[in-house]
């Protein structure tokens, strides 16, 4: 993602602008004898170039703070501290887009609102990390997550839901099974029917995500996941919501999960076609799904958007994804000594994903994952 950010920068500047990294996912670029107005044309095209979802799934958006030297600042530091105040209002207006710093327009932000936001994007890579460990246990849905949050948020975009609720659908559909990891992967890996007691414990799962996600104040992205097995008709869990009881972004995730698990191959069973695919949904409406979320999807899919995005998404393998369990433990050793790993044991691992979250710590790969 960075790598796709950087070429994305610097296909745009002149030889003579200077960026570099600032931390995280924040970069600096310097316009020499450039106009406020000329360098937000520039901020604005990278905004354009970038793609919207990168090679792994992941949406990407881009929003820039503007400011000259000496109109809006005299020192180093007024100039940095006003570009990242713009900066921070254009990413609050959930726009891909650049602000030009007007005292009497920008977000005002003191260095506790930088660091609470900052402390807030580390929670999320941590939880992304999170749902990486879970999607790795099972080679079977490897990208299951990444899959479900592109198709929910091309879905909540053809319900035409603002950008600002997209990306949001987006992280829900990333995050929505978070929660496994606090489930025995004897339970998640199983091959054959479940028990009633493992039932009752894969159920829970939902609730793990909430609270994950609520103690890494990731709202209403927290609240989506605890409700993305409710069933349109009330039978679904854990609280048997109904109709439009159940939020907007909880519906778009259990279709989108439905259609990746049924054209998706699993350890008990063979996926489906496409076509099968939308008969199910098609029977499924006002039951299990929305009958306006379907609505929408079924055009999406015959129209092949889903099939083109299931190829360019589903196969990918990042360098660190590495097939020996054990391999990918040293390598995350080697990586960081000091780096608490996830426990083998399930009934700990709810424990360690809080405390992860709480220290904002980007967790190492467990192993293989089941999502269903």
């Amino acid at each position: 993602m960075l790598r796709r950010a950087t070429k994305g920068i610097s296909d745009h500047l002149r030889p003579y602008d200077l960026a570099c990294r600032l931390g995280g996912e924040e970069f600096g670029i310097i316009f020499p004898e450039t106009t406020a107005d000329d360098a937000k044309l520039v901020l604005d095209r990278i905004a354009e170039h970038i793609q919207p979802f990168g090679p792994n799934g992941e949406l990407l958006s881009f929003s820039g703070g503007v400011t000259t030297w000496p109109v809006h600042a005299n020192t180093q530091a007024d100039l940095f501290q006003r570009a990242d105040e713009a900066s921070y209002t254009a990413k609050m207006n959930g726009k891909a887009a650049s602000v030009i710093y007007d005292p009497a327009k920008v977000t005002s932000m003191n260095s506790e609102d930088r660091s609470r936001q900052r402390s807030r994007d580390a929670m999320l890579t941590t939880a992304t990390t999170l749902v990486t460990a879970v999607d790795q246990k099972d080679p079977y849905t490897r990208n299951h997550s990444e899959l479900v949050a592109i198709y929910a948020a091309t879905l909540a975009r053809a319900l035409k839901l603002d950008e600002q609720t997209v990306k949001l659908v987006y992280r829900a559909g990333l995050l929505h099974d978070v929660g496994k990891i606090g489930i025995d992967d004897q339970v998640l890996l199983k091959g054959d029917q479940l028990t009633h007691d493992e039932w009752i414990q894969l159920r829970l799962h939902p609730e793990f995500s909430y609270q994950i996600l609520k103690a890494a104040e990731m709202e209403p992205v927290a609240t989506w996941t605890r409700h993305h097995h409710e069933h349109f008709d009330g039978t679904g869990y854990p609280h048997a919501l109904s109709g439009e009881q159940i939020p907007i972004g909880a519906r778009i995730i259990l279709v989108s999960d439905a259609f990746e698990a049924m054209t998706s191959d699993r350890v008990y069973r063979k996926a489906i076609g496409v076509t099968q695919a939308i008969t199910e949904l098609r029977a499924g409406a006002g039951r299990q799904f929305d009958p306006g979320v379907v609505e929408a999807m079924v055009p999406l899919i015959e129209a092949g958007v889903f099939t083109q995005l299931m190829e360019q998404y589903g196969c990918v393998i990042e360098p660190w994804r590495v097939e020996a369990p054990g391999a990918a433990l040293e390598a995350a050793r080697d990586a960081s000594p000091t780096a608490p790993l996830p426990p083998a044991a399930h009934g700990d691992a709810m424990d360690w994903a809080r405390q992860q979250l709480a220290a904002g710590e980007q967790a190492p790969d467990q192993q293989r994952d089941q999502a269903a």
